[in-house]
């Protein structure tokens, strides 16, 4: 009876310590972050993560306190590595303009708002400018 239990014990470790310690599938690192319009958060708007090497696009939608996690494939998470960042409220013309947002973080093309998503991360702040005089160039 003892060597059940013991065996059971290693077989429930041996399932659940990969999935504990082995931290999010592929290698994906958990991203939140918030963001922000001239200081001010954004409700409802769309942050995608572009890949700037290779990989899979990540993205999520923020809340009412602008705060957001990204998803990639499904799955909570992103892969460390570099990406351009798009912000538009879920493509949406009219809404982008009631929300203020400029066009030049709307479009991968004219964003210049990069970052390297890192192991070590925490909190991610996208921060957004109206007039580029505010705006130190990207994110970095």
């Amino acid at each position: 009876m003892i060597k059940i239990k013991i065996t059971m014990i290693f077989l429930c470790l041996s399932i659940l310590l990969p999935i504990g310690c082995g931290g999010m599938p592929g290698g994906m690192k958990v991203v939140a972050g918030m963001v922000t319009l001239d200081g001010k958060p954004l409700n409802g708007v769309k942050v995608t993560f572009h890949p700037i090497d290779n990989g899979a696009e990540a993205a999520g939608k923020t809340s009412p306190v602008g705060d957001f996690i990204l998803e990639t494939d499904g799955h909570e998470g992103c892969r460390p590595g570099r990406y351009k960042i798009t912000v538009n409220a879920a493509g949406v013309s009219e809404i982008n303009k009631d929300l203020g947002i400029p066009k030049k973080y709307q479009n991968l093309e004219t964003t210049d708002l990069i970052v390297t998503v890192a192991e070590d991360m925490d909190m991610l702040p996208v921060t957004l400018y109206q007039s580029d005089d505010q705006a130190p160039s990207g994110l970095q």
